[in-house]
């Protein structure tokens, strides 16, 4: 999967997106770091076979640089499509700032970082288990779970990162 990833940036660069680029370009290089963690990938390809997901049904993995609308004008953390792509998309800027002054930089990037591996691994399920998002969900969590399990999170910290990931 490392040779199918890859940072995106919109084709439709507005004043505003210009004036914001180096911290989402930050933001994305962020992102494409930490998922190309070796840990992370292994766990990715057991997730993968837990599930019986064919490794070659995702064909590419793009970090987009910058957010994304859905029709109801909530912004996406990721989709894929039926060809096996998929997207991630960064928090705004606006909210990273809020975010960012309420708890300390560690605490910020590994929000990031949580927030980008739980997307990976929910739209790596929605390949399997379609428009289901209650169950998609539910998966996400779970797996999440196991992988923050392993890392050294005192139990409180663990409790308020997973509220913090998931609290989309």
């Amino acid at each position: 999967m490392l040779e199918r990833m890859s940072i995106v940036a919109s084709i439709k660069m507005g004043k505003k997106k210009n004036a914001n680029c180096e911290f989402y370009g930050n933001y994305a290089v962020f992102v494409f770091k930490s998922l190309r963690k070796p840990i992370f990938l292994r766990f990715l390809d057991w997730v993968l076979k837990r599930e019986k997901i064919p490794k070659d049904k995702i064909k590419n993995v793009q970090i987009r640089m910058f957010p994304s609308l859905k029709k109801n004008g909530y912004y996406l953390n990721g989709k894929c499509n039926s060809s096996g792509e998929v997207f991630l998309y960064p928090k705004r800027l606006e909210a990273c700032r809020k975010k960012s002054q309420r708890i300390s930089l560690k605490c910020f990037r590994e929000y990031i970082r949580g927030r980008a591996m739980a997307s990976l691994i929910h739209e790596r399920l929605h390949l399997k288990y379609g428009c289901n998002e209650k169950k998609v969900k539910e998966l996400t969590k779970k797996y999440y779970s196991i992988f923050n399990s392993k890392n050294d999170f005192e139990p409180l910290d663990f409790e308020k990162h997973q509220e913090m990931v998931f609290n989309y």
